[in-house]
């Protein structure tokens, strides 16, 4: 189940959905999205990014949700 705010995300919302290089082109062998338009394109490693997002917020609450499991089959 997909949540986007608290809410079920339903067939017809529009969500921009933010990936790196290698997951968006299938990187090993694990193909999610099929090739669209590139709508924005980041030219900024992403250690740099977040390296810049911990220099700007140097105190992070870090909490537990359990929002997933693990199924051993």
């Amino acid at each position: 189940r997909l949540e986007y705010h608290g809410k079920p995300v339903q067939d017809t919302d529009e969500l921009e959905v933010v990936t790196n290089q290698y997951r968006a082109v299938g990187g090993g062998n694990y193909s999610m999205f099929k090739p669209e338009k590139i709508v924005r394109e980041v030219q900024i490693d992403m250690t740099e990014l977040i390296a810049e997002y911990l220099r700007k917020h140097p105190d992070i609450e870090a909490t537990v949700n359990n929002n997933f499991k693990t199924v051993v089959k």
